[in-house]
């Protein structure tokens, strides 16, 4: 037994470096599933983390339009308002003179322009 021992003890050695690898490869593959399922887990939570970003930018947006358009509305309403307002005192300054040089003036005092006759 001890001549086949001296004989094959390179096989025994074979076998020890082997099983060594094989523990070292294990444990290699079991760090890249590690590895693995670690960056599929930020991933993932990279994905939610968009996914509620851009669902809150989404209601940010839908409140500026909503914003957006009832200034839009208030700025219509004011401005025909205002229209009514300039045609209300044109009439009511035409009401006032018979003169047309007297109107002529009034509008060029309060409009800066001025109407000239034909």
């Amino acid at each position: 037994m001890l001549v086949i021992a001296k004989k094959f003890w390179w096989i025994g050695l074979l076998i020890a470096v082997f099983g060594y690898y094989q523990i070292k490869l294990y444990n290699i593959q079991k760090i890249i599933d590690i590895t693995v399922e670690s960056n599929r887990n930020q991933i993932e939570s990279i994905r939610k983390n968009h996914e509620e970003e851009i669902k809150r930018r989404e209601i940010l947006l839908e409140d500026h339009k909503q914003k957006l358009s009832l200034l839009k509305n208030e700025y219509n309403k004011k401005s025909n308002e205002l229209v009514l307002e300039r045609s209300k005192k044109i009439r009511n300054i035409v009401k006032d003179f018979d003169n047309h040089k007297k109107i002529s003036d009034k509008i060029t005092q309060i409009y800066g322009f001025s109407y000239i006759d034909k």
